[in-house]
């Protein structure tokens, strides 16, 4: 924890080690403080982190270095790399840790910062913890990383000041993350925005209707990776893709609150988008979105309908998007579209590479299933021939249809086929990876053929 940090100095004058001959202690400080550096970016919090922040322990680097002996001590202290990067998440001593970081930092000199900080501030210590905060936030200090989490149920304007310093001028910044929980003050609406940041790679942006974002005038051309989640309207993620042309990763969740739009959006290409994430909250602005897009090198897209819906209605925008752009999608899923099975079918036409589908009651209905299914006599070829993953995800699988298809894909794709069938191309790739939920597995493995599929080699995998 960041805490011990305070306690640092006390404890290393107190631990007193007998000196040890080792072949280590000859060592240049240059080459051991790369050993330092290596030992720090294995450091566990880094290794699941999206940036380079490390939480603060005395079980790992820098802190452990530092205890083994003075010469240690002095050479992780003259290593900035060390002391760039930290994690400080909400804890009862939020004020002690915000003024211990202001220490930590400092020991990585004039390097590019990175930061995680989830920003709650407990009752009675507010006016300090603002205030430390506004030490570690020195408009002098250059940024690489900064992951913000804000948990408050009113408006506080160091969270303005730390985003007006991180942000209208970042020519080191590389990832920024901005999420906010509890804020519902409509009247006083939260309005930042990101100025010049060449090296931008990375940009999420999780708020609610009291946050406006706004990238100004500027091209991004270097962002890859962005998360828009909570937007009002679709003309919104719009205005936002226009200003990153080069994006590569999109997650995108609209909320559909805000019905005036006062442009009639042209279709762009998005020329480099490869994954494409929609959590879908509103029908209308989600087709908006998909109907004003190309994506010609899409490979991987997932869509999850947030709504409980009992009767399927006409939904092709999805599918329009596909045929427009005949992108070399290979992973498909769809969960809870509540669309009609003649618009699956369409989506499936136009994506003959796809090898991994998954879905739930509503992908693997009778009509969808019986065109995935390929047949010997007489000869069907199926859709979607090189599908060899299929996942049953949420709520009202089909085990009733989707185990035949399974088993005769499994079977054909391990025969020899006859000559009409090979001049058909009925070629079609083993399903050897299934996975399906808990409950339903033990069902799943009863159907007939597919026990004898598990022998063959087929992996059915629990979820």
């Amino acid at each position: 924890m960041i805490s011990e940090l305070a306690n640092e100095a006390a404890v290393s004058q107190s631990h007193q080690l007998e000196p040890i001959s080792s072949h280590i202690d000859t060592l240049p400080y240059d080459l051991l403080s790369h050993i330092f550096i290596f030992c720090f970016l294995n450091h566990g919090s880094i290794l699941w982190h999206s940036g380079p922040c490390a939480r603060p322990s005395t079980k790992e680097a820098p802190l452990l270095l530092m205890r083994v002996c003075r010469a240690w001590r002095d050479c992780a202290l003259s290593t900035p790399l060390l002391w760039s990067g930290l994690i400080i998440r909400r804890h009862r001593r939020t004020l002690a840790h915000f003024k211990a970081a202001k220490e930590w930092l400092a020991r990585a000199g004039s390097m590019p910062l990175s930061i995680d900080l989830s920003y709650t501030r407990f009752q009675g210590e507010r006016v300090q913890a603002d205030a430390a905060l506004a030490d570690i936030f020195v408009p002098s200090r250059v940024w690489k990383a900064v992951f913000l989490n804000i948990q408050e149920r009113s408006r506080s304007p160091c969270v303005d000041s730390i985003l007006n310093v991180v942000l209208k001028n970042a020519p080191e910044l590389e990832k920024f993350a901005f999420s906010v929980n509890g804020i519902e003050m409509e009247e006083n609406l939260l309005k930042f925005g990101v100025g010049q940041a060449p090296k931008l790679t990375v940009l999420s942006l999780i708020t609610n209707s009291c946050v406006n974002v706004s990238l100004e005038n500027n091209q991004f051309y270097a962002i890859r990776d962005l998360r828009l989640q909570f937007l009002d309207c679709s003309h919104d993620c719009l205005d936002v893709l226009d200003r990153c042309p080069l994006v590569e990763v999109l997650h995108v969740s609209i909320k559909g609150t805000n019905r005036h739009h006062t442009r009639e959006a042209s279709i762009r290409t998005l020329a480099h988008l490869r994954i494409f994430i929609v959590l879908a909250q509103s029908e209308a602005d989600v087709a908006s979105l998909l109907d004003r897009l190309i994506t010609p090198v899409l490979t991987d897209f997932s869509m999850d309908h947030n709504k409980t819906t009992v009767r399927p209605t006409s939904w092709p925008h999805l599918a329009r998007l596909l045929a427009r752009s005949q992108p070399p999608l290979m992973s498909l899923s769809l969960v809870n579209l509540p669309t009609l099975e003649d618009n699956i079918i369409e989506c499936l036409l136009h994506v003959p590479t796809l090898t991994n589908l998954s879905g739930d009651g509503w992908l693997f209905r009778s009509a969808v299933v019986e065109k995935l299914t390929p047949c010997l006599d007489p000869i069907k070829v199926p859709l979607c021939p090189n599908i060899s993953t299929i996942k049953f995800t949420g709520v009202n699988v089909n085990l009733a249809a989707a185990p035949e298809m399974i088993r005769e894909r499994w079977t054909i794709s391990r025969q020899t086929l006859s000559e009409p069938a090979r001049k058909a191309n009925l070629n079609v790739v083993a399903p050897a990876w299934i996975e399906v939920g808990r409950m339903d597995a033990v069902h799943f493995r009863e159907c007939p053929g597919i026990q004898e599929c598990e022998k063959e080699g087929m992996v059915i995998w629990s979820t």
